[in-house]
């Protein structure tokens, strides 16, 4: 696993053209994703996407200069947590996952052969007509254009012999440990039973928690939300199964 932090400095606009500004991986050594790659879906399941070609005003989807901008904005997709591609080039068994720390746009073999692009930051001059009616300008308190800085992620390992870690990547990144502080130190005598540490119960949770995402939200007063997810997904290499837990 290794871990780029990149940071964006402000987008020059002195040519006054908005730009869209990518993070690109490039894979070599014949690595061939064969237009296929896969995005996850809410930070969940991961799905399936391929390359697909749009026509704009009779022209070809694709020239010498590369994929028409029509075909490239069809190929974007939400990123939230990864994007991965797998080599169908028959020569190995590797898959690259890029995983991000923010919900971004993204696709994969696209601009490139065997590459990954996310979209980390734009800066328009102009209103998109998309609904947001205003440029997409953001600009600090000098009326410079703002520094972005984001972290990823990249795994590449052979799926015949190693593990994506993925997941526990994801986990950790949405659910990092934090820090709790008590100002009564009285503690009350507790009565009942003590649950044993090898108890079913505690057991099913130990195993969920190695695959899974446990929230908690305050609703009310002595009411929360408990909300838990099973993020084992078949696509990384997790046997498929449902938990039971006792509440």
């Amino acid at each position: 696993m290794v871990e780029f932090e990149v940071e964006l400095a402000p987008v020059p606009i002195l040519d006054e053209i908005g730009k869209d500004i990518t993070v690109n991986f490039k894979f070599f050594d014949s690595f061939d994703p064969n237009s296929t790659f896969f995005t996850d879906s809410n930070g969940l399941m991961m799905q399936q996407r391929n390359i697909k070609n749009v026509t704009l005003d009779n022209r070809l989807a694709e020239n010498e200069l590369g994929y028409n901008h029509a075909t490239i904005a069809a190929n974007y997709f939400p990123v939230d947590s990864a994007i991965a591609m797998r080599d169908h080039s028959g020569l190995s068994n590797l898959q690259v996952t890029v995983m991000n720390d923010r919900p971004q746009g993204g696709s994969a073999d696209l601009s490139s052969k065997a590459n990954i692009e996310l979209m980390q930051h734009r800066r328009l001059l102009r209103d998109d007509d998309l609904g947001m009616n205003e440029a997409l300008n953001e600009t600090d308190s000098r009326n410079d254009g703002i520094r972005v800085t984001a972290r990823y992620m990249v795994q590449i390992f052979d799926t015949n012999r190693g593990q994506s870690q993925q997941r526990n990547t994801q986990i950790n990144n949405e659910q990092p440990l934090t820090y709790a502080f008590i100002f009564d130190f009285k503690k009350a005598a507790e009565k009942g039973k003590e649950v044993s540490q090898n108890s079913a119960e505690d057991i099913a949770i130990k195993n969920f928690v190695k695959e899974g995402s446990i929230r908690i939200y305050p609703m009310a007063k002595n009411q929360i939300i408990l909300r838990m997810e099973n993020m084992a997904d078949t696509f990384d290499g997790w046997e498929a199964r449902t938990h039971y837990i006792n509440l």
